[in-house]
């Protein structure tokens, strides 16, 4: 499943990279938006569990941070390699779950640590075995 997980977001990098060479990060992203809006409006009944301004509100917030987070992203993918973006994306899951730990009090099952461990182990041994790949090429 990691290895799927690898080719898969390295294969999303590299067309990420390849629709901005014409393409701006708004209109790369916007369309990811649009389909996922689409796809997603089986779900739509959900929405109405949520009452209050206060929870639209934050609702709306999560939505702005993440739009700007993922714009900020496709602007960068333009820069890196396929490669170097898919361990980024490695990264990505470990931020997620640390922040939602500290800053939420969310609850973390141990699978979760033990999964988050996994992925700090295997990017560690990706980086020891780059570095060791390029020193021999010095």
């Amino acid at each position: 499943m990691a290895l799927s997980a690898g080719m898969t977001g390295g294969f999303a990098v590299h067309f990420m990279k390849k629709s901005r060479q014409n393409n701006s990060p708004f209109s790369v992203y916007l369309s990811a938006c649009i389909f996922g809006m689409l796809l997603s409006g089986i779900s739509i009944s959900e929405y109405r569990n949520i009452t209050g301004l206060k929870a639209w509100g934050l609702l709306g917030a999560v939505g702005v941070l993440a739009f700007l987070g993922q714009i900020i992203m496709t602007y960068g993918y333009k820069y890196v390699t396929a490669t170097k973006g898919s361990i980024m994306g490695f990264t990505e899951t470990i931020a997620t779950i640390g922040l939602s730990y500290w800053l939420t009090g969310e609850e973390m099952k141990p699978r979760f640590w033990l999964g988050t461990l996994l992925i700090i182990l295997g990017l560690l041994i990706n980086q020891n075995i780059f570095r060791s790949k390029t020193a021999r090429f010095k």
